[in-house]
Parts: structure tokens; sequence; C-alpha cells
């Protein structure tokens, strides 16, 4: 059952479902939600991921074997029929949930998006990872939707447009830090990829300026948030936003200001390594911003009398 877990990445399955969970947060309390609805969108969500999860390494187990040989799983603890077996089983029970929701909720045209997951996955396993920057932006992307769908499913709860930039920070945020790990986990897999005959930004460019390209990111990262700070998402209404600035502050932008000054001195795999797992903390501690929201959300529609649209 381990090696299983550690297939389908179990701990970034759990981020995925916290952060749709999270996502909640900006509906206004309302029991008219049918928790039910958001569980079956949730799961199908999962299961879609872990089957990519579960292709990815179906197609990479050479490569694997020399990027990171300890932690090959297809073909040391499960063949590689039975991993295209889970694939394809948790491909279609997640589509058979995501088509099902859809259906019952009378969004049909959203079934595309299901479907685009599945493709996309497929397409960068087998094609666009090993092409410059177009595997790292699929990745990103797929990303940046899994907060987005649930605002797209349950619209008719979201207060416009109070979270509506709260929706789309957090979405931009996703995808903008997903990307500036993509390309680290590049840089830490150089010499495999090149064996391979990748064209990784690593790669194509070198390692240095690659680097710069990483620094411009997280910089990035960084300015958007003071510009955050600066102007309160909910500023105009009653409360204190200080808890806000210090929350980002320490769990956020202090992270990755110390993660560039690594980037700048890293010269070995496992220091590579080291960032990647970062990047992955700071992305957990700013979903997690969403909490700090739903601590303030009561008070603040108390006082603008908000209801939903």
């Amino acid at each position: 059952m381990f090696p299983f877990l550690k297939l389908i990445r179990y701990k970034n399955l759990l981020i995925i479902a916290l952060t749709q969970c999270l996502m909640t947060t900006i509906f206004g309390f309302t029991s008219e939600i049918n928790y039910w609805n958001f569980v079956l969108l949730v799961l199908s969500t999962v299961l879609i991921a872990a089957a990519g999860y579960i292709i990815n390494d179906y197609f990479d187990v050479e490569i694997d074997k020399i990027n990171k040989p300890e932690r090959v799983i297809i073909d040391n603890f499960i063949s590689k029929k039975t991993a295209m077996q889970l694939y394809l089983f948790l491909n279609g029970v997640g589509l058979f949930i995501g088509i099902s929701l859809c259906s019952k909720m009378g969004f049909w045209q959203l079934s595309s998006i299901f479907i685009l997951w599945i493709i996309l996955f497929y397409f960068y396993s087998t094609i666009f990872k090993k092409k410059f920057l177009i595997g790292n932006l699929i990745v990103a992307f797929v990303i940046a939707t899994y907060p987005l769908i649930i605002t797209v499913f349950f619209y008719e709860y979201v207060f416009w447009p109070l979270f509506i930039n709260a929706i789309i920070g957090v979405s931009l945020f996703a995808f903008l830090i997903t990307l500036l790990r993509e390309i680290v986990k590049d840089i830490e897999d150089y010499e495999g990829d090149k064996n391979f005959g990748c064209k990784t930004i690593p790669i194509v460019l070198g390692i240095n300026k690659t680097k710069i390209i990483v620094v411009i990111i997280a910089l990035l990262i960084v300015s958007s948030i003071l510009i955050f700070i600066e102007k309160p998402l909910l500023n105009q209404y009653v409360f204190n936003p200080i808890n806000h600035i210090l929350y980002l502050l320490f769990t956020v932008q202090v992270p990755l200001l110390f993660f560039v000054y690594k980037v700048i001195v890293a010269k070995e795999k496992r220091e590579y390594e080291f960032l990647s797992n970062l990047l992955k903390i700071v992305m957990i501690t700013g979903i997690l911003f969403l909490l700090l929201v739903f601590t303030d959300l009561g008070t603040i529609l108390s006082n603008i009398g908000a209801q939903p649209i």
C-alpha cells in the first residue's frame, strides 16, 4: 500500500484537497451549499490528479532511475501493467464522478474541465515534459485551476466583487509557485534529462541563466505580495489587517527571500531538492492564508451587510 501512496504522491493530493476545502471559506458560510456535491468535486479532482502522477512516472521510469533511483516505484514495487491499470481505473472513476456531478448540477459544459485535465496530464508526460518551458506551464496551469474550479461550480455563493480578487490571487499564487518549483526540479534533474535528450530550461539555457529566471519569478511573487499588503484586499472595511501582513511576511515573503539566497549559492543536487521542498511548504502556508480570511469574514459581512448573489 505504501508504494502505491508514494506513486500517487499522496502528500500532493492532500494539498490539493486542502486547497479546495479552504476555498469554501469564501462562500459566506451558507447552508445552501450541497456539500455532497462539493465532496464529489474534490474526489474527482484528486482521482484524476493521482492518475496524472502515475502516468508521469510510467513514462519516466528510465529517467528516474538516473535522477531519483531511490524513489522509483514502477518496475521496483509495481509493474508497468499494474500501473497502467491503476491509471485507467483512477481516470475512469474520476471522470465518471465529474461528468455525473456536472449532469446533476446542470453544468454539462463543465465536463470538459475534467477531460482537459486528463488530456493535459497525458501529453505532458509523453511529449511536453521534455520540451522547453511548455511542460512547466502546463503543470502550473493545472495546479492553478484546482482552487478556481471550486468557484466555477459554486459561483452563486461568492460575494462579488469582495472575494473575486482573492480567488484570482490564490490561483495566480499557485501558478507562480508551481512554475517556480517545476523549474527548480528541472535543475535538480539536469543530468538524467540531458542523457535522454530532454530540452528543459536548464538544458537549453544553462543552469546559471535558469537561476536568474528562478530568482526573477520568486521576486515577482514577493513584490506582488508587497502590493497586496500596501492595498489590503479588504481595507475598505472595518478590520485590522496587521495579522494578514505579519502572516504573509513570515510564512511567504521571508522564506521566498531565503529561497532566492539559497538558489544563488546552490551547486549540489541535494540543495535543489531542499529548495523544491521549501517551495512546497511555502505553497501550503500561502494557501493557509485563506484561514485568516475565514476568521475575518464574519466581521466583514456583518459590517457591509453582504448577501449571496
